[in-house]
């Protein structure tokens, strides 16, 4: 057996051992070539108190081997099968991200150590050929392959060698090691594959093994390329996630991937990625609800955003910082802006309009004079001005009973214009427009005031969760 450690040189590696065959020959392996390749090495040892005795027995041949050749060990033990029930999870789920965690922290320890498991070409096989059997795309038969995700990296330095080479191995070097008997058991799928379908498939189509693996890396080099060409359709920022219009429905599918795992949602189905992407045909407006998400059709492509429920609060026009859902309004005194006339992006109106009114969302019945003197229902209003659906609902606006005088970072009613500024012009108040998808919505209120009236500037800043 030769393991190509030449990516990890002078690296610091904690390798997972469990005290199985494969583990102990990994160990033994990098244990014997750390000063070839300048490794500092440590190991990791989990014991999920499913086996009893057996399981304790394991982790003490680890804990000895360790000992006896100077390797630092981090040992974990949990009863997965408790905290499956607890966390209403199957207990082989519950396992793997007990252990992930463990590996997390171990790797932390060890001062950003990577984590190498003993995942070999044999594995590789049967995970391809488990998912393609469960009819997985093209992501789910690219193998089992080097990952990196919330500051863990995982790696495979054993995933090019066979189970008879680790066996011969583990044979000339007189390597101890503990057999997992229910690696044995047909009863789980994985091991009936092992078992059963791989023998059967190399004894009809020799060095199939190694045949499968080569597809598995051609495969992780298409994804790796579509999942690039994804990612310039995803766009992030205001609470949501845009996926751009994509009439290529492979890019699509990874796109709306990519925006739904930013959710953490885990659940998707096919039909959801379906239904997304026929979403983009519908006009402006539709929505998808799904898995406590809402997708909304709007110009350009798909916006997804979380379910909340539609803020109640109403809050009183004042000074102060005051929260509402998910927008934080700082009322505040400052000077007036010289650039008084200054159109398109600055909006002014006039305070005293607002005095008395009140600072909420949308609700039904609300209606816009505009400048001009034309009277629209709010929604109409944002329509025209082109507000994303997905924002109507989170944009606070300052209302008198159900007439709307700002619609924040979108326009100012009729009541509240302010003529030319002069010495006796009533205060103003300024408003940025729509919020961007990738900054902070700021909005400024900017008074003029008439003589011995204090000055002031309200500035409203958005923030989406």
């Amino acid at each position: 057996m030769k393991l190509d450690l030449s990516a990890y040189k002078n690296s610091k590696i904690c390798a997972a051992v469990s005290g199985g065959r494969d583990s102990m020959a990994m160990l033994h392996y990098l244990l014997n070539h750390a000063g070839e390749y300048g490794i500092t090495l440590c190991a990791v040892n989990c014991e999920h108190g499913l086996r009893g005795e057996q399981s304790k027995a394991d982790s003490a041949l680890v804990s000895d081997f360790c000992a006896a050749n100077g390797i630092k060990l981090y040992t974990y033990c949990q009863n997965c099968a408790i905290l499956a029930k607890e966390q209403g999870l199957s207990v082989e789920t519950a396992a793997r991200e007990w252990r992930r965690k463990c590996y997390a922290d171990a790797s932390k320890k060890a001062g950003g150590a990577l984590v190498a498991t003993a995942h070999h070409m044999n594995d590789n096989a049967e995970t391809v050929l488990f998912n393609l059997a469960r009819g997985s795309g093209l992501s789910g038969v690219c193998g089992i392959v080097d990952t990196e995700a919330d500051g863990l990296r995982l790696i495979r330095p054993m995933i090019n060698v066979t189970r008879e080479q680790i066996d011969e191995y583990v044979r000339q070097n007189s390597i101890p090691y503990a057999d997992d008997q229910t690696n044995f058991s047909t009863d789980y799928t994985r091991n009936k594959i092992r078992a059963e379908v791989i023998p059967a498939l190399e004894r009809a189509v020799g060095g199939a093994v190694g045949a499968i693996c080569r597809f598995a890396r051609l495969a992780a080099e298409d994804e790796k390329y579509l999942s690039g060409e994804a990612e310039k359709y995803v766009e992030f920022g205001a609470g949501r996630v845009i996926i751009k219009n994509c009439t290529v429905k492979p890019i699509f599918a990874r796109a709306a991937i990519f925006a739904i795992k930013a959710f953490q949602k885990k659940d998707y189905t096919e039909e959801h990625i379906q239904s997304l992407f026929a979403l983009q045909s519908l006009k402006n407006g539709k929505t998808f609800c799904f898995l406590g998400l809402t997708a909304f059709k709007e110009e350009g492509g798909v916006a997804i955003c979380r379910n909340t429920q539609k803020v109640q609060s109403i809050l009183q026009f004042s000074f102060g910082t005051h929260r509402l859902g998910d927008v934080e309004v700082t009322i505040e005194k400052a000077d007036f802006p010289a650039n008084f006339n200054k159109g398109g992006e600055v909006l002014y109106a006039d305070p005293n309009a607002l005095e008395g009114a009140q600072i909420r969302t949308r609700r039904k019945g609300d209606y816009i004079v505009k400048i001009g003197g034309i009277k629209r229902s709010l929604g109409d209003f944002l329509s025209e001005k082109k507000v994303p659906a997905s924002l109507r609902d989170k944009l606070p606006v300052i209302a008198d009973g159900n007439r709307v005088l700002v619609v924040c970072g979108v326009d100012i009613s009729a009541a509240a214009q302010l003529p030319v500024p002069s010495v006796n012009t009533p205060p103003a108040v300024e408003f940025s427009p729509v919020p961007s998808e990738n900054a902070p919505h700021v909005v400024e209120l900017s008074p003029a005031a008439p003589e011995n009236s204090p000055l002031f500037v309200v500035r409203i800043t958005t923030s989406f969760k």
